[in-house]
């Protein structure tokens, strides 16, 4: 059975899966136990048995149809702890009915408890319940001898804190594996140095973009002249100037938009539905701000430009031609110059002013 990835989706299913067992197999268990009563003339008991049985498959029903999970758990939760009350109230067959509330017990904290908090509430006005009706005396209340009532508090006592206890280890357990989880998911997907996504991170983004993210824009970011900062001033200050480039970025384009360290100096950046011209004066931007700032590495201080080429992407299935297209358009800018954002335009615009001279 698939229970989810989220904590929500986990949570939900789990709740899913007891709503329906307890439907299935607890009214499987009362009808059997309601005709039986009938048949040995215990009418009224009878009768209880089958209005549960009743409830139980309407609440699933209605679970199903509205989906409203959590309120119907909540419902069956106190189903299971008043039916629970009942048998042992009312004894059932000649005091048997005590046996069959440990099983109620555990299900009205399984399916009611949210929190541990939520679970030694329960618990308490459960059991408070229990031994006010035990031993207040009230008309149709089974007589069970002395010691049998203190034993029916003590061993229900019992069965709540250890459904309590495990379901307190299952919520701390389940938190500790899901940030395990997630944290692994972060470590596989960023990169530790720029803490951007890599270079599968960003794929699977790209891989959930959907049609209102495009038109859509990548840019392949290369810093200038890295190769000499990592000989000049060393691989340390080259880190500085990494993060320095990924705080540019960061600092300067919209949460939605995608920014990812390819490899080495080279960064690839998506603007999600914008135009070439936006995204253009976007980087343009950031280029200045890096051209005019400098960078303190020890009593060392340097500046860093970057050379980026720029296109148009129009649905994610041109990710990887779109990416090699602007691969070529920042070797262009390496070519001629570096410092340079060149784009398909400013491309055609160039080649139009060499060729008349030709």
């Amino acid at each position: 059975m698939e229970f989810g990835r989220t904590p929500q989706d986990i949570e939900h299913k789990r709740r899913v899966f007891l709503i329906a067992f307890y439907a299935v197999v607890g009214s499987l268990f009362l009808v059997s136990f309601s005709l039986l009563s009938l048949m040995q003339g215990r009418t009224t008991f009878g009768l209880m048995l089958i209005a549960n049985s009743v409830f139980c498959v309407s609440f699933m029903i209605y679970s199903r149809v509205t989906s409203r999970v959590r309120a119907v758990s909540y419902l069956f939760s106190a189903q299971a702890g008043a039916l629970a009350l009942y048998l042992v109230l009312h004894g059932g067959v000649e005091g048997t009915g005590v046996y069959f509330t440990y099983s109620l017990a555990l299900m009205m904290i399984m399916l009611g408890i949210t929190s541990f908090r939520s679970g030694i509430a329960i618990s308490l006005l459960f059991m408070a319940v229990m031994a006010v009706g035990l031993y207040a005396g009230f008309p149709g209340v089974y007589e069970y001898d002395a010691v049998h009532k203190s034993r029916i508090i003590l061993s229900l006592s019992a069965i709540c804190m250890m459904a309590l206890i495990s379901e307190w280890m299952r919520i701390k357990s389940y938190a500790a594996i899901t940030n395990t989880a997630e944290k692994l998911s972060a470590d596989a997907t960023h990169d530790p140095l720029t803490k951007l996504l890599n270079r599968r991170g960003l794929e699977e983004e790209v891989g959930r973009m959907s049609g209102t993210d495009f038109p859509a824009v990548v840019a392949v970011v290369d810093i200038d002249h890295f190769k000499k900062i990592n000989d000049q001033y060393g691989h340390d200050a080259g880190d500085v100037a990494l993060r320095c480039v990924a705080e540019y970025l960061r600092s300067n384009m919209k949460g939605r938009d995608l920014i990812c360290r390819w490899g080495g100096e080279q960064f690839v950046v998506i603007f999600r539905h914008t135009s070439l011209k936006n995204a253009n004066k976007v980087l343009t931007q950031i280029s200045d701000e890096a051209r005019v700032g400098s960078i303190r590495y020890g009593a060392s201080t340097f500046r860093i430009t970057f050379s980026a080429g720029v296109i148009q992407m129009r649905g994610r299935g041109e990710f990887q031609s779109c990416l090699s297209q602007a691969d070529q358009l920042l070797y262009h800018a390496k070519e001629n110059g570096r410092d340079r954002i060149v784009t398909t335009e400013r491309l055609k615009a160039e080649v139009a002013q060499v060729r008349p001279g030709r």
